[in-house]
């Protein structure tokens, strides 16, 4: 993954910036992970 850090004047690091392709796979894994906790709260409240 290839980030930019975007800078104040005072060089304080506030932003960054990623690819588009770099972000598109990061909503997926956040999707898996939702979806993994999901199921095991499901599976939690069928015991």
């Amino acid at each position: 993954m290839d980030l930019q850090y975007v800078t104040n004047k005072k060089g304080i690091k506030n932003a960054i910036l990623l690819s588009i392709e770099d972000w598109n796979r990061i909503q997926e894994e956040l999707d898996e992970l939702k979806k993994l906790r999901n199921k095991k709260i499901l599976n939690f409240k069928k015991r």
